[in-house]
């Protein structure tokens, strides 16, 4: 399975004096302040070019756990702050041939944007059929 990446991007053209950190809303978690990282999951990465005005998180190898809402804040007063909808989904189907059945996977979402590749399997053979592989 391919290793793809949730990136959560957010410019900001007044950040240089001011500390930006990234929290997950679902459990109120400090993940970063600044690029210092607050999480022991080393999944997650803050990604901040020098004198850059970007600021992403992200998040590697993302899984249907970790759809919800994260919300940048930047260290004014009073607070100002982002808030970013996550949606990771597998999508699977099974369709029923004559010879047995085969699991059709059509793809994956990550928030609004999709990688998509469609693969058959062949339960009984244990075969993988790549029909189509689009890389993000």
């Amino acid at each position: 399975m391919r290793k793809e990446s949730a990136r959560l991007y957010a410019c900001l053209d007044f950040t240089s004096a001011l500390q930006v950190s990234w929290m997950r809303k679902r459990d109120m978690h400090i993940l970063s302040a600044g690029t210092l990282m607050y999480t022991s999951d080393l999944r997650f990465l803050v990604i901040h070019p020098e004198k850059s005005e970007n600021w992403t998180l992200q998040i590697k190898s993302p899984q249907e756990r970790d759809s919800g809402v994260y919300e940048c804040q930047v260290s004014t007063e009073p607070k100002m702050s982002l808030n970013y909808s996550l949606n990771v989904v597998d999508k699977q189907c099974t369709v029923y041939t004559e010879r047995g059945s085969v699991t059709l996977d059509v793809g994956r979402s990550l928030g609004s944007s999709s990688c998509s590749y469609t693969r058959l399997r062949e339960f009984r053979s244990a075969r993988v059929i790549h029909l189509f592989d689009q890389f993000c």
